[in-house]
């Protein structure tokens, strides 16, 4: 599954004008009808679109399910990396101050988290999600994501 973040304008453009003509497009005339009604199908085409672009996550990590059915299946590494992974991302990712320290976005104080974070997206072959401290025009700092592929 991948992130937003990590499709590029024009794949969002995209995925947005395909909901937008699922949505509200009328496929007798080809015109837009803001006044279209939906079915139960719809949803199931939008989440196609999502799914065609690789949005869709995947099985509920068993970490979950465990909370919900404390007979569950112990999590695998894989599983339990992702959980991770994917909670830190939910937040923003990391972000690397000044100073060169790194932590979670949502908790900036966490550095320990930061490190744990490294280490799921290194033992899924993910690249992480940090922001970096760069040095505007005006001398003074400023973060830039190079993981990001937005303009």
């Amino acid at each position: 599954m991948k992130t937003p973040r990590e499709l590029t304008r024009a794949q969002l453009e995209g995925i947005a004008a395909a909901i937008r003509d699922i949505l509200w497009r009328d496929p007798r005339t080809g015109g837009f009808d803001p006044e279209k009604e939906w079915s139960s199908d719809t949803i199931e085409w939008v989440s196609g679109v999502m799914e065609d672009a690789d949005l869709k996550p995947g099985a509920v990590p068993t970490a979950h399910r465990a909370a919900a059915d404390p007979a569950a299946a112990t999590p695998s590494p894989q599983e339990a990396c992702g959980a991770l992974i994917a909670t830190i991302e939910a937040t923003g990712g990391c972000v690397r101050d000044e100073g060169g320290s790194l932590a979670p976005a949502g908790d900036p104080d966490w550095i320990d988290l930061a490190d744990a974070y490294l280490a799921a997206c290194a033992a899924l072959g993910r690249t992480p999600m940090v922001e970096e401290p760069e040095e505007g025009e005006d001398g003074t700092d400023a973060m830039t994501n190079p993981t990001d592929p937005r303009p």
